[in-house]
């Protein structure tokens, strides 16, 4: 799916329906190298790598879409995925009651209505969405929320803007901005009015670090009420997140990780004290994707324990 995604955003004029033409590619990307194992498909056509590798070849049009790539590839091989997609759910609520939700969906697949009764009588409360031509969600109501947001996004389908509208006039607006496709900035403005209320900025300076200053303010000239501190091996892996909620310069939580060859996870959580000692630390052990092992220490001592075993 990569080499496709690949293809097709690397086509001359974004069109591949046309056919794909790939023009001097070949030679102008002679001497490039580009490690496709080392993105999830999900990620693959917006990492910095592929923008690098179209902006050498000059494209500037907006990048496919991982569904775009996806629909393009099938109807060009004839291949029809067919899925059964759930048409009800029953939830019980108390000994006697069942609450039913309805699900409805476009000829895309896509969910489009989710209908849940009410129990009070009146009418039912209905979630409805509608997609952009990439298969994202740019509208959503909730009838039991009384809420319409509406999402925008950017080329490579990174979300730019989420807005929320309440029948209460409690509104809201959140506002994303990137640099290479990495978040740098998070602004949220309470009540809709243009003013910032709360702003979040992600520093990547540093070499293998993250460093996320929260002012609740809404103002980066005052001094940050948080400071979030994310370190990374080089291989990308997570190796040390450090919390000080209130910036007094001594973190309240530390968490460590390490890794085996097969990059399974150990966790190390330790919460802090205002007189800058840990209080406890609790371990957390996994091979692969499962949870085996929880282990609290209190005082260097084993307080609590719990193993997982599987079949």
């Amino acid at each position: 799916m990569k080499i496709a995604s690949l293809l097709q955003n690397l086509d001359i004029d974004g069109n591949p329906d046309n056919g794909i033409n790939l023009g001097n590619a070949d030679q102008e990307l002679e001497d490039s190298r580009l490690d496709i194992c080392a993105f999830k498909a999900t990620d693959f056509a917006a990492s910095s790598n592929i923008a690098s590798i179209r902006e050498q070849l000059g494209l500037t049009g907006p990048v496919r879409s991982l569904q775009r790539n996806v629909a393009h590839l099938y109807d060009s091989l004839g291949i029809e995925v067919q899925a059964d997609n759930i048409a009800q759910s029953a939830q019980k609520s108390g000994s006697t009651q069942t609450q039913n939700t309805y699900f409805e969906y476009d000829d895309s697949g896509r969910l489009i209505s989710e209908r849940t009764e009410n129990q009070s009588g009146g009418e039912d409360f209905v979630v409805s969405y509608s997609y952009d031509e990439d298969g994202r969600i740019e509208e959503k109501t909730n009838t039991r929320q009384q809420l319409l947001e509406t999402f925008t996004y950017s080329d490579s389908g990174k979300i730019t803007s989420r807005n929320a509208f309440r029948d209460n006039g409690s509104d809201s607006s959140e506002s994303y901005t990137y640099k290479n496709d990495e978040l740098v900035s998070f602004s949220y403005d309470d009540g809709n009015d243009g003013s910032i209320d709360k702003l979040t900025l992600y520093d990547r300076s540093v070499a293998n670090q993250v460093t996320t200053r929260i002012y609740n303010n809404g103002d980066s000239s005052s001094t940050p009420s948080t400071v979030i501190e994310e370190t990374y091996f080089p291989d990308d892996l997570l190796a040390v997140y450090s919390d000080d909620k209130n910036n007094d310069g001594t973190p309240d939580l530390i968490v460590s990780y390490s890794y085996d060859a097969q990059e399974n996870k150990s966790v190390f959580s330790v919460p802090i004290n205002d007189q800058g000692s840990e209080t406890s630390y609790d371990e957390f052990e996994y091979s692969g994707d499962l949870f085996i092992k929880y282990i609290k220490y209190l005082n260097g001592q084993i307080v609590y324990q719990e193993r997982y075993t599987y079949d």
